[in-house]
C-alpha cells in the first residue's frame, strides 16, 4: 500500500516502475493536477485505488484502460470538473465508485455504461446533468447516493435499469420536481431517503412501484402539496 503525498506524478511513475504487482494504492493530499492515460498503464493487478483530496480538474479518456481487475475506485474530494466520456472504459469488474465532493459540471449519459458490474455509486456536487439515461445499463447497482447537487428534476424512468437497487439516497439537492414515474422499476428497493429537497408536490401513486420498501425517510423538504393517493402501495 502506498499512502503518501506526491507533488509530481512523474516521480510516482518512476517509483511504480518495478512495482507492477501492486494491488492497492492510496494517494491523498496530492498536489499534482493531472493523471495522464498512461500513468497507471502497467498496474494491471490493482484491485483498489484511492485518489482523494487532490487537485484534479479532469479525468481523461482511457485513464484506467488496463485496470480490468479494479473493484474499488475512490476519487472523492478531488475538485474534478470534467470526466471525459470514456474515462472509466476498461473497468469491467468495478464494484464501488466514489465521486463524492467534486465539482463535476456534466455527466455524460454513457459515462457509467461501461461499468456493468457496478454495485455502489456515490456522487455529489454536480450540476443539472442527471437524466433518465445516466444509469442506463446499471442492472447490478445495489446502492446509489446523490448528495449536494444542483438538480431540479428527476425524470420519469430515471432508475428503470436499476432492477437490483436496494438503497437510494437523495440528499441536500435543489430538487423541485420528482416526476410521477421516477421510481418505476425499483421493485427491489428496500431503503429510500429524501432529505433537504425543495419538492413542491408528491403525486398520486408515485411510490406504487416500491413494493418491497421497508424504510422511507423524508426530512427537511418543503413539500407544498401531497395528493391523496401519493403513498398508495406502501406497506
Amino acid at each position: 500500500l502506498i499512502d503518501k503525498i506526491y507533488s509530481d506524478f512523474v516521480c510516482l511513475k518512476s517509483l511504480l516502475r518495478n512495482l507492477e504487482t501492486l494491488r492497492s494504492i492510496s494517494l491523498t493530499n496530492w498536489n499534482s493536477t493531472k493523471i495522464e492515460p498512461d500513468d497507471l498503464l502497467k498496474l494491471k493487478q490493482l484491485t483498489s485505488l484511492t485518489i482523494s483530496y487532490t487537485k484534479l480538474p479532469i479525468l481523461y479518456n482511457f485513464t484506467f484502460i488496463n485496470q480490468n481487475k479494479l473493484r474499488n475506485l475512490d476519487i472523492s474530494y478531488s475538485k474534478i470538473e470534467t470526466i471525459e466520456t470514456f474515462a472509466f472504459y476498461g473497468l469491467i469488474n468495478l464494484k464501488t465508485l466514489n465521486l463524492e465532493s467534486n465539482r463535476i459540471k456534466f455527466l455524460d449519459n454513457i459515462l457509467f455504461q461501461f461499468l456493468e458490474k457496478l454495485s455502489f455509486l456515490y456522487i455529489s456536487s454536480f450540476n443539472n446533468s442527471f437524466s433518465r439515461d445516466t444509469l442506463t445499463n446499471q442492472r447490478n447497482l445495489i446502492g446509489f447516493e446523490m448528495k449536494g447537487i444542483h438538480q431540479q428534476i428527476i425524470y420519469d424512468h430515471s432508475f428503470s435499469s436499476c432492477i437490483k437497487l436496494q438503497r437510494l439516497t437523495i440528499e441536500n439537492v435543489n430538487l423541485e420536481i420528482l416526476e410521477k414515474e421516477a421510481f418505476n422499476g425499483l421493485s427491489q428497493l428496500v431503503d429510500l431517503t429524501i432529505k433537504e429537497s425543495k419538492l413542491k408536490i408528491l403525486y398520486n401513486l408515485m411510490f406504487v412501484h416500491l413494493e418491497n420498501l421497508e424504510t422511507f425517510e423524508m426530512k427537511w423538504s418543503l413539500v407544498e402539496i401531497i395528493e391523496p393517493f401519493a403513498f398508495y402501495g406502501l406497506k
